[in-house]
């Protein structure tokens, strides 16, 4: 991001005149989820609109034109409160955290429509011009744009999943696109295809059966029976925006109202505290940083992971920040732990030399900004995509979690931090990264103001969504192809049958007469 940024954006496509009432639900109550939604709803409210937002996470202090609707107290907050254990257990498998999302998504639901406010909401007729959703698993907030009959934006904080291809019929094809649950690779052989496609298919049908159906009649109770099914609203979707670009993720076609935004909670690197910045400064020959992320308590992996990280820290000529909740006993010197780090300022430093990562997006997207290589432990979710992704440009190596021993992890660390090959290869991604036309957030706040002035983005619509899926599959079409071909070889094995008739015939009564 560069500096002048949101003055930028206040004066960049100042074409949409009148201020708008837009009602967003960045509903995931995890901190790093709603980062990546928070900049486009400030940046909204800063050119006028007014946006209400429904949220765990509201603003401390208050924002011109942004008003909170604090859900907070309802579910517990997704941050430094997840176990290696439970994450290991829950979201490891694909299967495992495909019901995760279904489920969790259900009582996201379940918690935020009981509550008063959004009640009232669903029964007055407020006017609203627009409602922005967060599309984890169940969308189940989508009904307020039906109710409202304004136009609907969507929001992923990753890359898209299966399901979200499917609301604007964007091309999604498992033979060459690897899915959000199956990590990617740079060519995939027929081993890999074939199981992208069934988890495709697979998530695609749990998502229907097990989250559409169970939110839709949850939903309906409270926008009453009228209420068209949820895959019936989705069809109406203006705009898709994901927190994913194709300098480091797979390339692949989009539909002119599927946008990526990969990089839109990136700011101008904060200066650091003065005795962190004193601190590094000094390490000439360079530091490592290590953070899992905000939702992964550190603290919580197996001593033996502990004892390894600490034995090859103890090797290394580099000072180790680290990331973790509880203090460790008898560190080497050359290590200093912290309860939380700013990890994007401390990446601007000049002698970072490796952050080691979890593959969290959000992190992806700020080494990959910084130009700096990088050791993944893939936890779960779509950290193992992520860290994939890297490992294929080349700016960094993963280490298995459950191989994970003082020789592995050192010898990752060691190979990154001794080849120079990585650093410029991270370099070369970041350049890629950040050449582009407009900023993430510019481009956000161009597509929402687009939907706002158009009324939706009718314009824009793939005939796709027309089509059943037999007919998006060109089943009907083969099925002719397949009857015009075997017409033809009838009347060819008649004709000959015929001809050969005739001509046995005709040899026969020559023969007689002879």
């Amino acid at each position: 991001m560069k500096v002048l940024q949101l003055a930028v954006i206040l004066t960049t496509y100042n074409v949409c005149s009148e201020s708008a009432n837009i009602l967003a639900f960045p509903t995931f109550p995890g901190y790093s989820h709603f980062i990546i939604i928070e900049p486009l709803l400030k940046a909204l409210a800063s050119r006028g609109h007014n946006v209400t937002v429904v949220s765990y996470f509201p603003q401390k202090t208050p924002i011109k034109n942004y008003h909170d609707i604090d859900v907070s107290h309802t579910l517990p907050l997704v941050t430094n409160n997840v176990t290696a254990d439970y994450s290991l257990k829950n979201f490891r498998n694909s299967i495992d955290f495909m019901q995760f999302i279904y489920d969790y998504s259900y009582k996201i639901c379940e918690a935020i429509f009981k509550e008063k406010q959004i009640q009232d909401m669903i029964n007055s007729t407020s006017d609203y011009d627009l409602v922005i959703t967060e599309l984890f698993g169940s969308d189940c907030f989508t009904a307020f744009a039906y109710q409202y009959k304004v136009p609907l934006i969507t929001i992923v904080t990753t890359i898209g999943f299966p399901w979200t291809h499917k609301r604007i019929a964007n091309p999604d094809n498992p033979s060459y696109i690897a899915n959000y649950f199956f990590p990617v690779k740079k060519n995939m052989n027929l081993y890999d295809r074939f199981i992208n496609t069934a988890t495709t298919l697979l998530a695609n049908i749990g998502y229907y059966y097990m989250s559409d159906i169970p939110s839709y009649k949850l939903t309906k109770k409270y926008f009453g029976e009228s209420l068209p099914p949820l895959y019936e609203i989705y069809k109406n979707t203006s705009l898709i925006m994901t927190n994913s670009h194709y300098s480091f993720r797979q390339v692949q076609p989009f539909l002119p109202n599927f946008i990526e935004i990969g990089g839109i909670h990136l700011k101008e690197p904060k200066p650091l505290p003065k005795d962190l910045k004193e601190l590094l400064d000094k390490s000439s020959q360079g530091f490592i940083v290590l953070s899992l992320g905000s939702m992964l308590r550190c603290s919580t992996l197996p001593k033996h992971v502990i004892n390894a990280f600490i034995k090859t820290f103890s090797k290394l000529p580099y000072l180790v920040l680290w990331k973790i909740e509880d203090d460790l006993p008898s560190l080497p010197q050359n290590v200093i732990t912290k309860k939380w780090l700013p990890v994007n300022d401390v990446l601007a430093h000049p002698n970072v030399k490796l952050l080691i990562m979890h593959g969290g997006m959000a992190t992806t997207i700020e080494v990959i900004n910084a130009g700096v290589p990088v050791v993944g432990i893939p936890m779960f979710a779509d950290q193992s995509g992520n860290v994939k992704s890297v490992v294929n440009k080349g700016i960094g190596v993963e280490v298995d979690y459950f191989d994970i021993t003082e020789e592995t992890f050192y010898n990752a660390v060691n190979k990154v931090t001794s080849d120079p090959s990585y650093s410029e290869n991270a370099k070369k991604l970041s350049r890629t990264f950040n050449d582009r036309l407009n900023t993430p957030l510019e481009t956000a706040v161009f597509w929402t103001e687009y939907v706002l002035r158009h009324k939706g983005t009718s314009n824009l619509k793939s005939p796709a969504l027309d089509l059943s899926w037999y007919q998006l599959a060109l089943l009907d079409v083969i099925f002719v192809v397949f009857v015009i071909i075997l017409t033809i070889l009838s009347l060819i094995y008649i004709i000959l049958r015929v001809v050969k008739h005739y001509l046995f015939t005709s040899i026969n009564k020559k023969n007689k007469k002879e």
